[in-house]
Order: structure tokens, then sequence, then C-alpha cells
């Protein structure tokens, strides 16, 4: 009984260990022009970055996803850091926004100022 107890366990340990990854899709409009429309996977936990260069300009995304249980439902809390590296190696920070959904539905953010606009659209599924 003992053996049989303690094999049990060592199967579920690496299976506790291994942090879930989720396929994100999303996209990244600034001043109604999409400037980013990628698809990573990304562990529970762990930062993904992706840039994206036109013209000279560098678009940067850090996105940070983690698990939250919303009304008995699992959902997913990211957290954007979107910046934009110009011509001249200058560096700034456009928007940090945080969303919340539910695995498989589709979240949008937008912000408007002056003459600037952002669209952020974020959808995500268990792998």
């Amino acid at each position: 009984m003992k053996k049989y107890l303690i094999c049990s366990i060592l199967v579920m340990i690496p299976n506790l260990l291994m942090a879930e990854t989720y396929d994100l899709d999303f996209s990244l409009k600034l001043n109604g022009q999409e400037v980013a429309k990628p698809r990573v996977n990304i562990e529970l936990g762990e930062v993904a970055t992706i840039v994206n260069e036109n013209d000279g300009i560098k678009n940067i995304i850090e996105v940070k996803a983690t698990a939250v249980d919303f009304s008995g439902e699992e959902s997913i809390h990211y957290d954007f850091k979107i910046s934009q590296t110009d011509k001249e190696g200058i560096t700034k920070v456009i928007a940090s926004p945080q969303i919340w959904s539910l695995e498989g539905e589709e979240a949008t953010v937008e912000t408007k100022r002056e003459n600037e606009s952002l669209e952020l659209k974020v959808k995500a599924k268990k792998l």
C-alpha cells in the first residue's frame, strides 16, 4: 500500500510543477493603424515580449498573464506594457493597460487622448 501511495505522489509532482500555458492572440492598433497582430504561447506568470519594427520605429509589447477565479469561472488577467522606440532611439511608454477576460473570449481596451488612440484586443486559449 505504501509503495502505491509513493508512486502516485511522484507521478503527480511534475504535473503540479508545470506552469499552465496559454495561446494568446492579440492585436494592437495605434491611431487606427494596426501595428502588431502577434500570436504567442505564454506560461502563466511569465512575461512575453514582442517587438515589431516598421520604418525604423519599434513597437514593443510586454505581457504577463495570470489566472484568476472570477465568480467560479477561470479568467485571465493580462498586464500589458506598450512602448515605442523612435528612429533616434528614444523609448516612451504609450500605455500600461490591464485586462481581465474569460478563457476563449475576446477582450478589448481602447484609450484616446488628444491626437493619439490605442486599441488592444486579446483572446487566450489554454493549451
